[in-house]
């Protein structure tokens, strides 16, 4: 009975990270995009680095 419960255990967890890196790539993708326009505008960008292109 306890290694049913182990099994079942890691099955859960499995599928819990599956999930959460499966809502990471769908919703993810935003989030990088618009931090990739932000620092393509300019907005919060080290000056240094911008200059030294």
């Amino acid at each position: 009975m306890k290694s049913l419960a182990l099994i079942a255990g890691v099955a859960f967890i499995l599928i819990v990270i599956g999930c959460a890196s499966f809502l990471l790539a769908l919703f993810g993708n935003g989030i990088w995009n618009r931090q990739d326009a932000r620092r393509e505008r300019g907005d919060h960008a080290e000056p240094e680095q911008r200059k030294a292109g």
